[in-house]
């Protein structure tokens, strides 16, 4: 499982999509195919100093200020997402399905929360293994994710985060 991040930003005068990943993300969800609505969805952290750029455009500098001077992880090491609601499951799942679901939960970055829509791509891989992703829409501004000092290369930074998360799930 990971979790990534997207922002578009201007870098020497040259529209990009910058992103970065981490692996080192955790959650529980129990469902059960007779009954999904009886899904108990536990919550999703992750470990904020854990991002790493990824594509030409990445820089360790960019990391480190992201996860000192954005994220402030010293002070809030994860960003959690609680998950609240699930709409548009079916009355039972098969092997073989494949489900856009909308997961509704409070998503906390440093000491903001939010309430926050998702999507939810569900596939039913086996009776023992699940895979997905939600994804998500966030506004920086909304979280106090402000910018800091940037260097000449990079001239704006748009306001909304893409922010992933790609799951494997297998029973335990």
């Amino acid at each position: 499982s990971e979790a990534l991040y997207d922002i578009d930003e201007e870098f020497d005068d040259e529209a990009v999509t910058v992103y970065g990943t981490t692996s080192k993300i955790s959650g529980s969800f129990t469902v059960l195919y007779a009954d999904p609505a009886a899904a108990v969805m536990g919550p999703i952290e992750i470990v904020a100093n854990s991002f790493v750029g990824q594509g030409r455009h990445a820089r360790s500098l960019r990391d480190v200020n992201i996860g000192t001077l954005i994220l402030k992880v010293f002070t809030y090491p994860t960003i959690t997402f609680q998950p609240t609601s699930l709409e548009g499951l079916p009355d039972h799942l098969a092997v073989g399905t494949s489900l856009n679901l909308t997961m509704i939960g409070d998503l906390t970055i440093r000491d903001t929360t939010q309430s926050e829509t998702c999507v939810l791509a569900l596939n039913v891989v086996s009776e023992d293994r699940l895979e997905g992703s939600i994804t998500t829409t966030i506004s920086r501004e909304d979280y106090k994710l402000i910018r800091f000092a940037l260097p000449s290369s990079v001239g704006t930074i748009e306001d909304e985060t893409i922010l992933t998360v790609n799951f494997v799930a297998e029973t335990q």
